[in-house]
């Protein structure tokens, strides 16, 4: 496909793709519950690595079954190596984050994402933004900092820590977004993208693993 039928079609919202956001967003949040619940028996650097590895295993196998061309050079190689140091970043942070903080205050600091979206869409992709948008962010954005004061829903006194490592998670996965928008990987297979997402997450985490007898922890503790 082209670049302006990609540019083309990532401008239509029909009722299946309001419906998949939906459930990508459900599931999103669920993810942040599972996470944490994870990070009760295994070190988190670890569960960012092995989900990233899985799962990459899971998509190249799937690439396989449908021929999809995942080695051919299309000039995204570049660019993809960024969006896979950007994505493994981001999920250290999350995974990090939510060994301090609760699920619930993880979520909401990681979905700061669209606010610097919206930045970095208006300064790096030059996308108009109407000053209703940006006030309305803005708002949104500020109800965000309401939660530092919510002394009852913080598991520890390093759960602002964890707070501020979700918030940079969601820059970085607004980065990440903003750099396939804005380079070649945008227009290869979406399979090629997510193998260069959950490649770079493996690779990213693998110097922060620890000793193969600290992965798991006493669930005493």
């Amino acid at each position: 496909m082209s670049a302006a039928g990609l540019q083309e079609r990532s401008h239509r919202m029909d009722q299946f793709s309001i419906l998949m956001m939906i459930f990508l967003t459900v599931t999103w949040g669920l993810n942040a519950v599972a996470g944490k619940i994870a990070v009760a028996g295994f070190n988190p650097v670890f569960l960012s690595f092995l989900r990233a590895a899985l799962a990459m295993v899971a998509v190249y196998v799937w690439c396989r079954y449908r021929t999809i061309r995942i080695f051919e050079r299309d000039g995204s190689l570049l660019s993809g190596c960024l969006v896979g140091l950007l994505f493994g970043v981001e999920f250290l942070l999350i995974y990090w984050g939510l060994d301090l903080t609760s699920a619930s205050r993880a979520n909401l600091m990681i979905n700061t994402m669209p606010l610097f979206t919206l930045i970095g869409g208006h300064y790096i992709l030059k996308e108009r933004v109407s000053w209703l948008k940006f006030f309305a962010m803005i708002v949104a954005f500020i109800g965000v900092f309401f939660v530092f004061f919510d002394k009852l829903s913080m598991t520890g006194p390093d759960a602002v820590l964890g707070d501020l490592l979700c918030i940079l998670a969601g820059a970085a996965w607004a980065l990440t977004a903003l750099t396939i928008r804005a380079t070649k990987v945008g227009m290869v297979a979406p399979e090629k993208v997510l193998l260069y997402q959950l490649a770079g997450a493996a690779i990213v985490a693998l110097p922060f693993l620890p000793a193969p007898a600290e992965l798991l922890r006493d669930p005493g503790v």
